[in-house]
């Protein structure tokens, strides 16, 4: 008989759970945990097992350059200049709006129309063509995660249609001087009891380098058509000829940035980078519907209760629960760090984080924040199970032949006694509705997730931090510029990064 997970994993016990939501974030970990156990190559003594054969990756890439090419095939001509760019053309690593985002479209703004073609203006063969890359570029599992993602806008836009964009200005109007509140249901009153009720929130607007404007009242927030038409934006570009000694993949729009880079070395191996990877959720857990159930219209009635990325956040804090006292309390952002604005408090760092989302990475940023280095050791087993579960649904996301070096790299750092530089802010870590922050570098892997009410259409009071932005950067590979790291490097040996 198989052992119950609770005596294979016994720091899971000895606490109680105080609502339904938290026995929803337990399931939520089986699946990432199913992901983990698909990427781990551990051997049978425990040990790390060879990376993956050059061959394989030299495979990956063929493969994957088949089918760019079949989307270029069936591309029409005069959207081939807009498909396929040139490998060092700022398009790969720059935002086309840098108003609105200097590289990524994954800050809490709108998302500006990114680089390539968009899926709106694709033929149902381009469709096909270009799905069926990034079917092959991803993991099933990855892939199916940015489906989920791509079809929440529907979602989202149904939740805007019915949302009451009044309520901060009805409160501010009230009482000018209310600040404090960390939820809009502690400072407000549904103005109809005996209907659902569906704040809107706003948030902060700009990066946290030139200064941050606040504005909790968003008013009418876009609503069904402009997110229909948001999902029809989502671009995919081809950078440099695929099969060539360096070429990339970028697919972006709301809520998602994949990246694939690849660039072989003088001996004719591969290298295969599958970082800057992006993914964002909202509603991360779909409240209930107002919708009665003669409304099958409706895909909110459809996807009630259902959850994207609740396993990340769960397990995210449950390592920071079973993080040492003093070292999780040198490494918490408290709020008074955070510029306020009434009514509510801002909790979390701003809508950019605080260095994934630049081109390059600012390693010393947050050296401004409370953070921690610590080794594994001083971590210990549940903790380290948990940072792993959720770095693991990032490297499950990747194609299977790159995803368990990615990992590999997390087990090295662990077995190696290397230094994890830690942080994290929000509020009470077993309430996983509530606003969250971490902020984690293990082995140059920087993995950044903010949980927040931010933009946002609210329902459930326990469940005030439903989105979710979540970014993973390697640090060790130079995304602005890669073929002059390339070319410093030793052409000897093959990494994935």
């Amino acid at each position: 008989m198989a052992p119950h997970p609770d005596d294979v994993y016994p720091w899971s016990t000895g606490r109680s759970r105080r609502s339904a939501l938290r026995d929803l974030g337990a399931l939520a970990a089986l699946a990432v945990t199913g992901s983990t156990l698909a990427c781990s190559r551990r051997g049978q003594n425990g040990e790390d097992s060879a990376p993956a054969p050059a061959a394989g990756a030299s495979l990956f890439e063929a493969d994957v350059a088949r089918a760019a090419r079949e989307l270029i095939d069936v591309t029409p001509d005069d959207q081939r200049a807009r498909l396929v760019m040139a490998f060092d053309s700022e398009s790969r690593t720059r935002g086309q709006d840098r108003s609105q985002t200097e590289a990524f479209c994954a800050v809490l703004q709108w998302c500006p129309l990114g680089w390539g073609i968009t899926i709106g203006a694709m033929t149902t063969p381009q469709r096909t063509a270009a799905h069926a890359l990034l079917n092959r570029a991803m993991s099933p599992g990855g892939y199916q995660a940015l489906l989920a993602v791509l079809n929440r806008n529907r979602v989202i836009g149904e939740m805007e249609d019915v949302g009451d964009g009044g309520v901060i200005r009805r409160i501010l109007d009230t009482d000018p001087t209310a600040s404090g509140a960390q939820s809009v249901f502690d400072v407000a009153q549904n103005p109809d009891p005996s209907k659902p009720w569906y704040p809107v929130v706003g948030g902060a607007k700009e990066f946290l380098g030139s200064g941050m404007a606040i504005d909790w009242s968003w008013g009418l927030p876009p609503g069904l058509q402009a997110r229909y038409d948001q999902f029809s934006n989502y671009t995919i570009g081809i950078f440099g000829n695929p099969g060539d000694d360096a070429w990339a993949i970028r697919f972006e729009g709301h809520h998602i940035t994949v990246n694939l880079t690849f660039q072989k070395n003088d001996d004719g191996r591969v290298d295969v980078h599958s970082t800057p990877m992006f993914f964002g959720s909202f509603p991360m857990i779909i409240p209930e519907s107002p919708f009665g159930t003669e409304d099958k219209d409706k895909q909110w009635h459809w996807t009630t209760g259902q959850v994207l990325m609740l396993g990340v956040v769960h397990h995210l804090r449950e390592f920071w629960r079973n993080v040492p006292e003093a070292a999780r309390s040198a490494a918490f952002i408290g709020a008074d760090l955070m510029e306020q604005a009434p009514p509510l408090v801002l909790d979390t760092p701003a809508s950019s984080m605080i260095a994934a989302l630049s081109p390059t990475v600012d390693r010393q940023a947050i050296a401004a924040y409370p953070h921690i280095e610590v080794s594994a050791a001083e971590l210990g087993e549940p903790a380290l199970w948990n940072l792993r579960q959720a770095f693991a649904f990032y490297t499950g996301a990747m194609n299977p032949t790159i995803g368990p070096d990615y990992l590999a790299r997390f087990d090295n750092a662990v077995d190696g006694g290397a230094k994890f530089t830690l942080s994290w802010a929000g509020e009470q870590l077993d309430e996983i509705g509530s606003h969250h922050y971490t902020y984690a570098v293990v082995d140059d892997l920087l993995l950044e997730v903010l949980q927040s009410n931010q933009f946002s259409v609210q329902h459930d009071p326990e469940v005030t931090g439903n989105h979710l932005h979540t970014m993973l950067r390697d640090l060790s590979f130079d995304w602005d510029d890669p073929m002059r790291r390339h070319h410093q490097g030793d052409h000897t040996t093959t990494h994935q990064g």
